[in-house]
C-alpha cells in the first residue's frame, strides 16, 4: 500500500552503544536522544536535566549588544518608552516580560497591543500617530514584529522617536529596518529558532544578568511552547525551566489558571491545549490588552475575571472556529482539489481570528498548504497562512511576494495580506509553484514514528522517557510502530471506545468503535506510552494513533455479504437525477495522479483483484474497509462503504460492483458533484447471504431466543451488538443475528430504546409481515 511509515530520525549505533554502556539510561531512550541529535554521554544529560547554567550568551544573538546598550541608556535617562507587540500568546507573553522588567526602572513605560481586526498584525502609521498623540515616547521596543517594518521605522524616526525592533520572524532582504534590531534569525550561526518571548528573555538577560531572569521563566516558558518553536537546545531550557517556575502557582496568574482549569502538574500539552488557546482566543476575537494585566497583576480577584473572561471568550472561539470550518469544507466540494496542491479560498463571512486555526485544521485533514482569507470593506484580502511538514509556505509566499500588500512568517505558518484584484492571479500562481517545485511525494499521508516496538520497552523504559519532557516541536512525544498486528480490539463497556492488550500494554483507541473491522484486520499502529496507575494497580497505556490496514486478507466475507444486505434493508428510496455514465475495468486508468478516485467494492473477490492490478499497474491506491475514511481524496479503494461514505472531494467514483439497492446511487449524488461510473452490472454476495440467513421460521425463533438469553451479549444497540460479535471470532452468525434483529424491531418485537434493547412483552406478529424476511425468503 501507498502509505509509508518513515521513521523520524536515524541514529548512530556506535554512539548509541557508548551511551548506553553507562548503565543508567535505556536503550530505546538513547535510541532517541541520538536521532534527536544528543552526540555523547553528557551531551544526553544535559538535554534530560535542563539547566540555566547551559544557556547561550544573549549577545550572540544578531543586534543585541547595541540593544542593551541602548536601553541601559534610555533608562539612565529616564526616556518615555512604550513597547510594542502582538496579539497572540507569543507577543502578549514578551510585552509582559518587557514591561514587568522596566515598569520600576523608568517613570514612564507603556505598552501597546494592537487589534487584529480593526489594525493588522505589526506597525501601522496610524497607530504610530495615535501613539505618539497619546504619550510622547522617546523609545518604541518592538517585540514579536518589525522585522519587515523598514517603512513604518522610518515613520517613527521622522518624528523623533528612537526604535528598537526585537522579533524572530524571517527577514526579507530589503524590507529590514534601518535601525538597532534584534534577530536571531539575522545570525549565520548558533542558536535562531527562539520566539518573540525567548528574545525579550534574552535581551533581559542582557540587561540584568542570568539569574535574575528566573522569575519570568514561567511566562518565556508559555511563549515559546505555544509558538511551536522547535523544543531543542535554548528553548528546551527555557520551556523545562519555565513549566518548574509555572508549577510553583507563586504569582496570580498561575493560581488562578491552575485552580479553574484543575492543573496540579502543568506540562507542555496542558499549556499548548488548555492554556495558549484561552489567551489567544481574546486577540482572536476583540482586544488582548487585558492579557497583559493577566500576566503582570497582583490582584487575584481582577485576575480571576480576567481567566472567567478568557474562558468565555474561548468557548465562543471554539464555537466560531467549527463553524468556519464547516463552512470552508461545504464549499470545498466546489473545489477541484485533484488539480489544485493548495488550498486558496476567501469570504466576507469569515472571522480573520479564527482562521489560523481554521487554516492549521485544514491542512492536517487535506495534508497539503491552506491559505484562508477574509475580506473587508475596503477590498483588502486579508489571511492566515499554513502547511504540511513537507512544503515551506513561506518560500511559496515569497515567491509571489510582487501581488501582496504584506506578508511575513516562517515555514509552517504566515500571515498575508492582498488587493482583491489580485487573489485570482496569487491563487493560480502560488499553486503553479507548488506543482513545479513539490513533487508529489510531498503529499503522500506518510506515518512518522520514532522507534518499533521491542521487549525492552516496558514500564520501567517508559518512566524513563518522561525525561524527554516537556515535548513539542522538532522535540515530539515518541511515536510507537507496531507492525503487522493481529490483535482483537474489543468495545470498551458501551463507549465508542476500544482496547486490546500487547503484552503487559494496554492499547486504547479512542472514539474508533466504527473502525473495529480495521483494527481487527492485519495492520500498523502507531501509539504513544505512558505509565498510568489506577488504585493499586501500575500499568503502561498506548494510545493509539493512526492505524493503517497493510495487505488486506482474511477478510470475513459474512460480514461484507451482511454490510451488502444492509442497504436494501436500512436505505430509503431515493431517486438518482442524472445518469449513472457505464464503464469497464480495462478503460480505468490506475496511474491517474494520487487525487480524485473513488473505487467502490461490495465483493472480496472483487476488492482483491483491484488492488492486484493497481499494484501491477503501479498506480497509487489507498485500501480501505467499510467506514475508514479520510476527507483527502487520495486514489482509494473501500469495501463496503455505508451510504454516508464522505465522498464530497472526489472527481470520480467507481461502483465497481452494482449495489444489491440501486438507492444508493441516488444516496451518493445527493453527497457529491464527481461523476458517477457503474462498472459492475450484477448484484454480487447473493450465495452467502443464502448459505448464512435463517433458513425456517424455528431457526428464526432459535435465534432471537439465544439472544434474549444472552441479553443480547450486553449489547444496547446494533452497532454494539455487531462488536460483541467480533469477540465471538469463527462462531459468529452475523448474517442470522442482525437479519434476525432487523426483523424483530421492525415487527415490533423489540424495540431499541436508549436504555438499550427491550422485548415489547405480549407483542404477537408473523414473520411473514416483514419486508426483510420476505426479502430474505425472495433471495431463495
Amino acid at each position: 500500500m501507498p502509505v509509508k511509515f518513515i521513521k523520524r530520525n536515524e541514529c548512530d549505533y556506535r554512539i548509541v552503544d557508548e551511551i548506553t554502556s553507562h548503565g543508567d539510561l535505556p536503550r530505546p531512550l538513547v535510541k532517541l536522544l541520538v536521532g534527536r541529535g544528543v552526540n555523547s554521554y553528557d551531551d544526553a544529560q544535559k538535554f534530560l536535566n535542563p539547566s540555566i547554567d547551559d544557556m547561550c550568551s544573549p549577545f550572540d544573538i544578531y543586534g543585541m549588544t547595541e540593544a542593551v546598550a541602548a536601553i541601559k541608556k534610555a533608562i539612565a535617562e529616564n526616556k518615555s518608552i512604550v513597547i510594542y507587540g502582538d496579539y497572540d500568546c507569543d507577543g502578549l507573553s514578551a510585552i509582559s516580560i518587557l514591561y514587568l522588567h522596566l515598569k520600576n526602572k523608568v517613570d514612564n513605560v507603556q505598552y501597546y497591543v494592537p487589534k487584529r481586526h480593526a489594525e493588522g498584525y505589526g506597525l501601522h502609521n496610524i497607530v504610530i500617530d495615535d501613539i505618539n498623540l497619546r504619550w510622547k515616547p522617546d523609545l518604541v521596543i518592538t517585540v514579536d514584529c518589525g522585522i519587515t517594518s523598514k517603512a513604518e521605522v522610518e515613520y517613527l524616526k521622522n518624528m523623533g522617536i528612537e526604535v528598537i525592533v526585537t522579533d524572530h520572524h524571517e527577514p526579507i532582504e530589503g524590507l529590514v529596518p534601518d535601525c538597532i534590531v534584534v534577530d536571531a534569525k539575522l545570525n549565520k550561526s548558533g542558536f535562531r529558532d527562539y520566539c518573540g518571548a525567548g528574545v525579550v528573555l534574552k535581551l533581559v538577560e542582557g540587561l540584568v544578568g542570568r539569574e535574575r531572569i528566573k522569575k519570568y521563566m514561567g511566562i518565556a516558558a508559555i511563549g515559546t511552547i505555544a509558538d511551536i518553536v522547535p523544543l531543542i537546545g535554548e528553548n528546551r531550557i527555557i520551556a523545562k525551566l519555565g513549566l518548574d517556575k509555572y508549577n510553583m502557582f507563586d504569582n496570580a496568574a498561575t493560581k488562578i489558571m491552575g485552580r479553574k482549569l484543575e492543573l496540579t502538574n502543568v506540562t507542555a500539552n496542558d499549556i499548548m491545549f488548555k492554556v495558549a488557546p484561552r489567551i489567544n482566543a481574546l486577540g482572536r476575537l476583540g482586544d488582548a490588552t487585558p492579557i497583559i494585566e493577566f500576566f503582570t497583576s497582583d490582584d487575584e480577584n481582577r485576575v480571576s475575571e480576567i481567566v472567567d473572561m478568557l474562558d468565555g471568550i474561548n468557548k465562543e472561539r471554539q464555537s466560531l472556529c467549527e463553524s468556519t470550518v464547516n463552512d470552508i469544507l461545504a464549499k470545498l466540494a466546489d473545489y477541484d482539489l485533484k488539480n489544485n496542491r493548495i488550498i486558496v479560498m476567501s469570504d466576507k463571512g469569515w472571522n480573520i481570528g479564527v482562521l489560523g486555526i481554521a487554516a492549521s485544521k485544514l491542512a492536517e485533514m487535506f495534508f497539503r498548504p491552506v491559505v484562508l482569507f477574509s475580506e473587508d470593506e475596503d477590498g483588502l484580502y486579508r489571511g492566515s497562512a499554513r502547511s504540511n511538514s513537507k512544503i515551506n509556505i513561506f518560500e511559496c509566499l515569497n515567491y509571489c511576494a510582487d501581488l501582496f500588500e504584506a506578508f511575513g512568517g516562517h515555514a509552517a505558518a504566515a500571515g498575508v495580506s492582498i488587493k482583491a484584484e489580485n487573489f485570482d492571479k496569487f491563487r493560480e500562481k502560488i499553486n503553479d509553484y507548488i506543482c513545479d517545485n513539490y513533487p508529489l511525494e510531498n503529499f503522500y499521508p506518510d506515518v512518522v514514528y520514532d522507534l518499533k516496538m521491542t521487549s525492552d520497552i516496558d514500564y520501567a523504559c517508559v518512566e524513563k522517557l518522561g525525561l524527554l519532557e516537556p515535548c513539542g516541536f522538532d522535540n515530539p512525544t515518541p511515536v510507537f510502530l507496531l507492525e503487522k498486528s493481529d490483535l482483537k480490539f474489543r468495545q470498551i463497556g458501551t463507549t465508542q471506545h476500544i482496547k486490546s492488550y500487547y503484552g503487559n500494554i494496554e492499547l486504547i483507541a479512542f472514539k474508533k468503535l466504527h473502525l473495529i473491522e480495521t483494527f481487527n484486520s492485519e495492520c500498523n499502529l502507531t501509539f504513544t506510552l505512558q505509565n498510568k496507575q489506577f488504585k493499586s494497580r501500575k500499568y503502561t497505556q498506548g494510545v493509539v494513533k493512526q492505524c493503517i490496514m497493510t495487505t488486506p486478507r482474511d477478510i470475513n466475507e459474512q460480514i461484507v455479504a451482511l454490510n451488502y444486505l444492509l442497504q436494501k434493508i436500512l436505505l430509503p428510496p431515493k431517486a438518482v437525477d442524472i445518469p449513472i455514465e457505464q464503464c469497464k475495468i480495462e478503460d480505468i486508468d490506475l496511474n491517474d495522479g494520487i487525487f480524485g478516485n473513488l473505487y467502490i467494492a461490495f465483493n472480496t473477490k472483487t476488492y482483491y483483484n483491484f488492488i492486484k492490478r493497481a499494484q501491477e499497474a503501479g498506480g497509487y491506491l489507498i485500501a480501505n474497509i467499510s467506514n475508514s475514511n479520510s476527507v483527502n481524496p487520495y486514489n482509494r479503494i473501500v469495501l463496503c462503504p455505508a451510504a454516508q461514505y464522505d465522498v464530497r472531494y472526489y472527481k470520480n467514483v467507481y461502483f465497481l460492483d452494482k449495489p444489491l439497492n440501486d438507492s444508493l446511487y441516488g444516496h451518493y449524488r445527493a453527497w457529491t458533484k464527481a461523476r458517477i461510473f457503474e462498472v459492475g452490472h450484477e448484484p454480487v454476495n447473493l450465495d452467502i447471504i443464502r448459505k448464512h440467513r435463517c433458513k425456517t421460521v424455528d431457526e428464526y425463533r432459535s435465534v432471537y431466543k439465544m439472544l434474549r438469553n444472552n441479553r443480547f451479549y450486553g449489547a444496547t444497540n446494533v452497532s454494539e451488538l455487531q462488536c460483541k460479535l467480533y469477540e465471538l471470532g469463527d462462531k459468529a452468525e452475523w448474517i442470522k443475528v442482525i437479519s434476525t434483529v432487523y426483523i424483530m424491531v421492525e415487527l415490533g418485537i423489540l424495540s431499541v430504546t436508549d436504555k438499550g434493547f427491550e422485548v415489547v412483552e405480549g407483542m404477537k406478529n408473523t414473520l411473514e409481515n416483514s419486508i426483510v424476511y420476505r426479502y430474505l425468503c425472495d433471495l431463495c
